[in-house]
């Protein structure tokens, strides 16, 4: 019997699975929703090209903010070493939050390269808003309109901001948009929790993106106050359960794995970055962008025209989005990040007006698209309504596919996409071959084809300088490209001392993509081939020093011109190649840039110009061959080493010593008094003395600042003239600093660079005004780990003309 009940409830029981699972025919598509599909495939295709199938600029972001996804890809650690004077030697991004970077190092880490591994984040978030866009309940207008939004920013490139580069931008926009799309449609789905967690937490995680994007989350406020006000508390608790959850789900272990153990040096960041100027500062900065790219040509008319008018965009777009009943919760949930970036991100790069504007023209095409729909139902044309939603689509990749400057970009090829920046290594690593260690600054740290990165801005670009040629002589090259080369506190940067003849040309490469990847390699020693390579229109060619070339590379110190300036970086001569690195203006009247240029010797320009308006350094001749572009991107991947990053100068391979900064060096004329440095009396700050007279050896603490070793003073008041405190010693590791002391008053005066390991003892003096209220010469750690110097020798040394002055005062200390 039971067998025969079976058999009969089959049928029954099939039609069931049938239903459960959809099994029937579909029902056929309105116009609309397939004009909605179309262009949401069209709007991922969109996404893919420009993710994965152009090249893309970032300029010197897009070069530095790989270090740390570099560093958690091939040592599992995401810190950022390459960061200018150490500060996060062993520390997260923190100038950033580190997910972005974060995401980029764990896809490389699992084989995928720079260019895809970049991109990717920022393209998962585009595909989910797009398709929480297609399955949500909003009208086709709505739909198209936000899809419409992602095509335009996408297809504007870098003219707005770079989606799918290391900056954090896209990533930060593509998962507020998600977030907000999921929110809303899960409230019009009868408040649908899993729709409201997902985009809870889409909006929280865009809060941990960027320190700009912070208050994001705050729309899930919106949504819990209308869940309550609107279903009351009993009926709206487990929605608002789900909106709490969702966003704890990423903020908590945001909060306790990242902000709260980095919180002195997150504020510390935010607070150099910002400055002081306030929300009035903040307003005024982004008015003030609003009147640059309102009269940008680059910057479409879509936007460029209301931009022009001084109002804030999400003005615009509140108002709009807030007439239509279906996206009235859109325009209260995105106003926490368009007001913050608005009131309170004095720091104003201009990539931060990607979501005002991205959101602005979702609102404005919702806006015309719901308007023209209303119209459309209540004419009598036969066959318009079924029509409209077609046609507008129509009109809309009309406009995102005319004179779109990343669609003429793209290059379709079955061989992978190579960042340029790997091609760039590839090049300076063929030059210097391997196990190379190179200087240089931040932007370069990839790009220069080093195998041992050392960043010389503590060193060499602050007050106190080391002498150049000793300095440099540890290296096998100093890299330089354009960014701030200018720049330093003491006037001498790689590129005057390139202009100098203190640093000779090695290398080069000059990109294509990058204004950045527009490198030198130099070398304190005389090379004795020069090599260099140039990419255009895809091609890579290889120039090799040989005197009788048809080429010839000129390096030489010019006024600026027209051709040399910024924005002319991707060509600036025909059939030419250039690197042009601004130089420190002194005086009026002197060269304010160094230039390389490669270029047929045959053409007149720039050769006469050169001639004519600039200071020749050098003239190489050569030859100039297609490179074989793959080849060098294979051996990068097959035989590139790990970069690493030492924390101290002297661990460096091939480490011989700097000598002493100008500063510190003792005077040749000084005249030496013996009776004032009481070495034999030299004790530890714990009042340990070494007794005897010197060589001692001293082992200086860990901490940075620590005294190690005080030399009495004695007789400093008869001291009433400039002078100098010397000591002979030799660092045997570490790094160690002088100190004039006072038990009373503290710190007199300190050498402001680090002495640093020598092979030799060396002589290293501290410039004093006199010597009246200095009881005590101190060596400290001027480093970050411990260190040890031997103590050979020390006395006070005064100026010639001092000492005849006043003889009969200084004589008893002789």
């Amino acid at each position: 019997m039971s067998r025969i009940t079976a058999q009969a409830s089959f049928p029954a029981i099939l039609k069931a699975v049938q239903a459960r699972f959809v099994i029937q025919p579909p029902t056929p598509a309105r116009p609309s929703q397939r004009a909605v599909l179309i262009f949401a495939c069209l709007v991922t295709l969109f996404v893919l090209l420009a993710a994965y199938f152009t090249d893309r600029n970032g300029d010197m972001d897009e070069l530095t903010f790989y270090n740390p996804s570099y560093m958690l890809a091939h040592f599992g650690k995401l810190t950022y070493p390459a960061y200018p004077h150490g500060i996060y030697f062993d520390q997260p991004v923190i100038t950033h939050p580190p997910l972005h970077v974060g995401l980029i190092g764990l896809l490389c880490r699992l084989g995928f390269t720079w260019y895809y591994a970049e991109a990717t984040p920022a393209v998962l978030f585009f595909l989910l808003a797009i398709i929480a866009i297609v399955r949500s309940a909003f009208p086709p207008a709505v739909k198209l309109g936000l899809l419409f939004s992602i095509g335009f920013v996408i297809l504007t490139g870098d003219n707005i901001a770079t989606c799918f580069g290391t900056r954090p931008e896209g990533e930060v926009h593509a998962a507020w948009l998600a977030g907000l799309v999921l929110i809303e449609s899960g409230r019009l789905a009868n408040w649908n929790r899993a729709r409201l967690f997902a985009g809870a937490f889409l909006l929280t995680w865009a809060s941990g993106v960027h320190y700009y994007a912070g208050f994001s989350f705050l729309g899930v406020a919106v949504y819990i106050v209308w869940a309550i006000q609107r279903l009351g508390w009993k009926q709206a608790r487990s929605r608002v359960l789900a909106l709490v959850g969702g966003g704890c789900l990423f903020g908590i272990p945001y909060l306790g794995l990242y902000l709260l153990p980095h919180a002195p040096k997150i504020l510390t960041a935010i607070a150099d970055n910002q400055g002081s100027g306030g929300v009035a500062a903040s307003v005024s900065a982004h008015l003030e962008l609003y009147k640059t790219w309102a009269h940008a040509a680059n910057i479409p008319a879509l936007v460029r025209k209301p931009l022009g008018l001084g109002v804030p965009l999400m003005v615009f777009s509140t108002v709009a989005l807030s007439l239509i009943r279906s996206t009235r919760g859109l325009a209260l949930a995105a106003l926490p990040l368009q007001l913050f970036v608005f009131v309170f991100a004095s720091h104003k790069q201009p990539q931060y007006l990607l979501h005002e504007i991205a959101w602005f023209t979702a609102a404005i095409s919702i806006a015309v698209l719901t308007l023209g729909d209303g119209l459309v139902a209540r004419s009598r044309i036969v066959g318009l309504k079924k029509a409209y939603m077609p046609l507008a689509t129509v009109l809309l990749v009309l406009y995102l596919v005319t004179s779109n400057p990343v669609l003429s970009a793209v290059s379709l090829s079955t061989k992978p996409h190579v960042h340029e920046g790997d091609l760039a290594r590839a090049a300076a690593r063929s030059i210097l071959g391997p196990r190379a260690s190179v200087a240089g600054r931040l932007g370069a740290w990839y790009s220069s084809g080093a195998d041992y990165w050392w960043d010389i801005e503590s060193d060499m670009l602050g007050v106190v300088p080391y002498e150049p040629a000793a300095y440099f002589a540890n290296f096998d090259a100093v890299a330089d490209y354009p960014h701030m080369s200018d720049t330093s506190l003491n006037g001498g940067t790689i590129s005057s001392w390139y202009a100098s003849g203190v640093l000779k040309l090695r290398g080069f490469y000059v990109g294509e993509t990058n204004p950045q990847l527009q490198t030198v390699l130099l070398s304190a020693r005389e090379t004795p081939q020069v090599i260099g390579y140039a990419a255009r229109n895809g091609q890579v060619y290889r120039f090799e020093q040989q005197a009788e070339g048809d080429f010839q590379v000129l390096s030489a110190a010019c006024p600026m011109s027209p051709a040399l300036a910024y924005q002319n970086w991707r060509e600036r001569w025909p059939g030419a190649f250039a690197v042009v690195l601004p130089l420190p203006m002194r005086a009026p009247g002197e060269s304010a840039v160094m230039v390389t240029v490669l270029t047929p010797r045959r053409a007149a320009e720039p050769a006469g110009w050169i001639a004519r308006s600039c200071r020749e350094v050098s003239r190489v001749n050569g030859t100039l061959q297609l490179a074989n572009k793959e080849a060098l991107v294979d051996s990068l991947r097959r035989e590139g080493q790990p970069i690493y990053f030492d924390r101290n100068l002297e661990d460096l391979p091939g480490y011989i010593g700097v000598g002493v900064p100008g500063e510190m060096t003792p005077p040749g004329d000084g005249v030496r008094l013996t009776q004032v440095l009481r070495l034999s009396d030299a004790q530890t700050p714990h009042g340990v003395r070494l007794g005897g007279a010197p060589p001692f050896t001293v082992r200086v603490p860990s901490s940075r600042g620590a005294f190690a070793l005080a030399i009495p003073v004695q007789h400093g008041a008869a001291v009433a003239t400039p002078c100098w405190l010397q000591l002979r010693l030799k660092v045997d590791y570490g790094r160690i600093g002088l100190a004039a002391y006072n038990g009373n008053l503290g710190i007199r005066n300190r050498t402001r660079a680090s002495i640093l390991k020598s092979s030799e003892p060396i002589d290293v003096a501290l410039k004093m005004p006199n010597l009246r209220d200095t009881t005590y010469l101190m060596i400290f750690n001027d480093g970050d780990a411990t260190a040890k110097v031997d103590v050979f020798d020390g006395a006070l040394l005064v100026p010639q003309q001092d000492w005849e002055r006043h003889q009969t005062a200084l004589a008893p200390l002789r």
